[in-house]
């Protein structure tokens, strides 16, 4: 994991519309599998190997639609997501001469449940309110909404660490990947005071677990 001195705050903080929630898995609206979705999961497939596979999945109100790429056997035996679809909604993270857009990576321990529901559902919220995916953006409550039982209740977006994937190009549009994990109460307040970059640090220094929900918060 990266870390920075620097004391900055959250980017960005997204509160979940509940409508957003659990998505149904279809292949319905908006969810045909492109040429640039198939450049898009390659990418991931020449990082993990083996066949994973790649799950429509469109949001309970219909209309947006994505696909979720499974590794269930990744390299550290692991369980890798990641979104298949979502650089394909016009806003970018940032601008310098190209357009560049932003897939989801997440890591969960082997026994996880609900962390398709988890990963989509953070998809689709930023999807709904139409902003730029920047590191260090938080979505509220949507692991408290997965995971009621555990002390993680957010999703803390940050720049990828588990697996390095290969940005892509198409034309002027840049394709990056940012890795979503969940996190406490406790360490979203103390990313609001000390800074998103201190609860990076902190996670690092703890060699927290954040594959797995029922960890300890590291605050």
């Amino acid at each position: 994991m990266r870390g920075t001195t620097a004391q900055k705050p959250f980017q960005q903080i997204v509160d979940i519309n509940s409508r957003w929630m659990i998505p149904s898995i279809s292949g319905m609206i908006m969810n045909e599998i492109t040429s640039h979705r198939k450049r898009v999961a390659n990418a991931i497939r020449n990082v993990v190997g083996g066949q994973p596979k790649m799950i429509p999945h469109v949001s309970q109100r219909g209309g947006l639609g994505i696909h979720l790429l499974e590794q269930t056997s990744a390299p550290q035996g692991t369980h890798l997501f990641s979104t298949v679809g979502l650089h394909e909604y016009d806003f970018a993270y940032r601008s310098v001469g190209d357009s560049v857009r932003v897939e989801l990576l997440a890591e969960f321990d082997m026994t996880v449940e609900g962390a398709s529901s988890f990963v989509s559902t953070c998809a689709f919220t930023l999807i709904e309110k139409g902003l730029p995916i920047t590191p260090d953006t938080v979505v509220r409550n949507v692991a408290s909404e997965i995971w009621p039982g555990t002390a993680m209740r957010h999703a803390f977006i940050v720049d990828p660490y588990s697996f390095r994937v290969e940005t892509i190009r198409f034309d002027s549009l840049i394709v990056t990947w940012l890795q979503v994990l969940p996190i406490s109460d406790s360490e979203f307040e103390y990313a609001r005071t000390k800074g998103a970059g201190a609860l990076r640090e902190l996670l690092q220094a703890a060699d927290a677990k954040v594959y797995a929900v029922d960890r300890p918060s590291v605050v």
